[in-house]
């Protein structure tokens, strides 16, 4: 079983436990804040669209989809067709964890003890949350104390649970017990919401942003290329293949996109196809390089109303932070070079989850860890990757045409991003804006911070 689905889950079975349980959505909500909103909900919703997307009916053997009726009146509900959370966590325990797959299952952990009390106080469910933490993890038991402990001077982090400060100091305790944190940073499910101009209904805008000093800038830049994220994770991009198309301009390309919970399987219970219009810019052209930039949006548009996706479009960020001109005749200094990967995200669907529980299925399928799977994915690789190249152009080259593109036109479609490209709008600008209207519409989270704190020692 992959373990997408797995981490599909644990947050499903917490999502459902949270209706039930009032003090839980309390506890959960310092992880995942959406539920701080009451009635908040997303798991059932889920199930029942999966089903009704099927191309035939019975594609799914092992449940149906009917009408969930309210906790009130029986708790009849949709069987689960992903694992529980014993079955779950015994699924890490056969296979392991590494890299952001390892962060993501230790924060699913933290939240599931919030939701089911056996985690915290013993029997089944916390025994298999031992032997998974075991996998990685000599000191599993500890490890789960500080994960389930719900005071916020915990192993000496001083923070509630749930924040950037407490991820840091879980963090921390990774690096003391000498623990791979490779793919660790940032904390996952990180969200912000906005409202999309022009999109009837919500959908959930999400934003990451993090800095590292554990790759260099031009291995970084390789992992932006999508053909390279399966590379990264097989498991949930099926299929990310470049389309050339002479129409596009320079910097601009296609790609077929399949996403699913499981590519070993074409039943899995989650799969979505489209195809995607990427465009690729290196800022500023003058020495180097500074920043990296792709930007991305459905290619056909408007997509047609049975599409399961109505709305792909984001940005994937990376910049260098102590960037300086070489000096004349000069070099640069040896090291690695610190810098900052920003993720953005919209995605909406073709069913009416509320932009809430839309940013939970994107947490739960790990959506937005591109950025971090990247990072986590170069490291471990390092310059031997022979991937696919980033295809950057230049800013002031960009968007130009070629082939038989006529001079004006951006080969997208009218009014998209690609055109508003082409009138000169600065990507690198763009895209920093973008995340910072996320955070100031959302309000900053629970922290009440769109800031990054920095981790102890670091």
């Amino acid at each position: 079983m992959p373990g997408t689905e797995a981490i599909v889950g644990i947050f499903g079975e917490v999502d459902r436990a949270v209706q039930l349980d009032p003090l839980a959505r309390l506890r959960v909500s310092q992880f995942l804040p959406e539920y701080q909103t009451p009635g908040v909900r997303w798991y059932d919703d889920f199930l029942k669209w999966l089903a009704e997307t099927r191309a035939e009916p019975g594609d799914f053997p092992r449940w149906v989809a009917e009408t969930r009726e309210e906790p009130s009146s029986g708790e009849a509900r949709l069987p689960g067709p992903f694992p529980n959370v014993t079955e779950a966590l015994d699924t890490f325990t056969e296979n392991g964890a590494e890299g952001r797959e390892r962060a993501r299952l230790t924060f699913a952990i933290a939240v599931a003890a919030r939701a089911f009390p056996q985690v915290r106080e013993g029997g089944p469910l916390r025994e298999g949350a031992v032997r998974a933490l075991g996998t990685f993890a000599d000191d599993a038991e500890e490890l789960l104390e500080l994960l389930s402990d719900e005071r916020p001077s915990g192993f000496g982090i001083g923070q509630a649970p749930g924040t950037s400060y407490w991820w840091n100091g879980v963090v921390n305790f990774f690096e003391e017990k000498g623990i791979d944190t490779t793919g660790m940073e940032p904390k996952p499910c990180t969200a912000r919401l906005v409202t999309v101009p022009g999109i009837d209904g919500p959908a959930a805008a999400l934003r990451t942003e993090f800095d590292t000093k554990t790759l260099d800038f031009e291995t970084a830049t390789n992992f932006m290329e999508p053909e390279n994220w399966r590379t990264c994770r097989r498991d949930f991009w099926c299929c990310m293949e470049r389309e050339p198309d002479p129409k596009l301009g320079r910097g601009q390309w296609r790609y077929h996109e399949i996403v699913s919970s499981n590519c070993d399987d074409v039943r899995a219970l989650f799969r979505a196809e489209t195809r995607l219009l990427f465009n690729f810019m290196w800022i500023p052209t003058e020495g180097e390089a500074q920043a990296a930039v792709a930007n991305y949006e459905l290619a056909e548009q408007p997509p047609r109303r049975n599409d399961l996706i109505q709305v792909d479009e984001g940005s994937l960020l990376v910049s260098r932070l102590d960037w300086r001109p070489k000096p004349v005749g000069g070099a640069n200094v040896a090291g690695r070079e610190r810098l900052r990967i920003t993720t953005t995200k919209r995605i909406k669907f073709n069913y009416p989850f509320s932009s809430y529980a839309l940013a939970l299925i994107v947490c739960a399928l790990g959506w937005l860890d591109t950025g971090a799977q990247l990072v986590a994915c170069a490291a471990k690789m390092g310059t031997g990757f022979t991937g696919t190249p980033f295809p950057g152009e230049p800013a002031t080259e960009a968007m130009k045409p070629r082939g038989e593109r006529a001079a004006g036109s951006s080969g997208g479609p009218p009014g998209s991003l690609i055109d508003l490209c082409q009138e000169g709008v600065d990507i690198w600008a763009r895209a920093l804006r973008e995340g910072a209207a996320a955070l100031e519409l959302h309000g900053g989270g629970p922290e009440g911070s769109a800031q990054t704190q920095p981790r102890s020692g670091s």
